[in-house]
C-alpha cells in the first residue's frame, strides 16, 4: 500500500517539475524572463557568500540551483570563488553560456 502511494507522489511530483520546467522556458524564450543580464535578484546575496569564504575557505565550489542567467556565478568567479550553476531553463543556460 505504501509503495503505491509513493510511485501516486512521484508520479505527481515529476508531473509538477515537468510543468515548472515549460513554464520556466517559456518565460525565458518567448517573454523576456530576465532578460537584463546585468540584474540580478540575489544582489544581496553574493556579497555575503564572498565575505564568508574570504573569511573562511569552506568549499571547493558553490552550486548556484537555479542560476538564470548565471550573474551570481559570475560575481563570484570574479571573486575568485568556484562557481557553477544549472537552470530548468535551456534559455537560460544558453544565456549564462553567453554572457
Amino acid at each position: 500500500m505504501w509503495y503505491n502511494t509513493l510511485l501516486v507522489a512521484q508520479a505527481a511530483a515529476a508531473s509538477s517539475h515537468h510543468a515548472a520546467a515549460e513554464l520556466y522556458e517559456d518565460l525565458y524564450a518567448h517573454h523576456g524572463y530576465h532578460s537584463d543580464l546585468k540584474l540580478t535578484h540575489a544582489a544581496g546575496i553574493w556579497p555575503i557568500v564572498v565575505a564568508e569564504h574570504k573569511k573562511n575557505p569552506f568549499t571547493r565550489g558553490i552550486l548556484d540551483v537555479g542560476c538564470s542567467h548565471g550573474k551570481v556565478v559570475e560575481k563570484l568567479w570574479h571573486n575568485q570563488i568556484n562557481a557553477f550553476g544549472v537552470d530548468i531553463s535551456p534559455t537560460a543556460v544558453k544565456m549564462a553560456d553567453a554572457a
